[in-house]
């Protein structure tokens, strides 16, 4: 089964709404040096990935983040030793990520079709780079 034929939805307390689970299947790093990928939701899906791979990371669900005091506990980084390169979470409709480690400054993560963005309720690879985060369909 994959993700883009998931049915259940979960509720958003805050909001009173449903939104779709968007997940990161496998995440490649062309950065030069290796990465570390955690989701602070759900430790399972924490992987270190070399430079040069492709890995797994079991099915990631997005983390929903609509407000900067979720923020915390609720968003994905991409760490390269004790730096945060990239944070990424969904706010509504939106995957998005920032370099800077602040919910405030987010952009949305860019993808191949959908007019350059992810479309929730799907399964996507991400590939890595020092430049940008750039996501796939799987």
């Amino acid at each position: 089964m994959t993700v883009s034929s998931i049915t259940n939805q979960r509720a958003s307390k805050e909001e009173g709404q449903k939104m779709a689970i968007t997940s990161i299947q496998n995440v490649g790093n062309i950065t030069g040096e290796q990465v570390v990928f955690v989701n602070l939701e759900s430790s399972g899906n924490n992987r270190v990935v070399d430079n040069g791979a492709f890995l797994s990371v079991g099915n990631c669900w997005v983390p929903w983040c609509d407000r900067g005091n979720q923020y915390a506990q609720h968003h994905i980084e991409i760490r390269q030793g004790t730096k945060i390169l990239y944070a990424i979470w969904q706010k509504r409709d939106e995957i998005l990520y920032s370099t800077t480690d602040d919910f405030n400054e987010a952009r949305p993560v860019q993808s191949t079709g959908n007019n350059g963005k992810i479309a929730i309720g799907r399964a996507y690879n991400l590939v890595i780079s020092p430049e940008e985060i750039k996501a796939t369909l799987t």
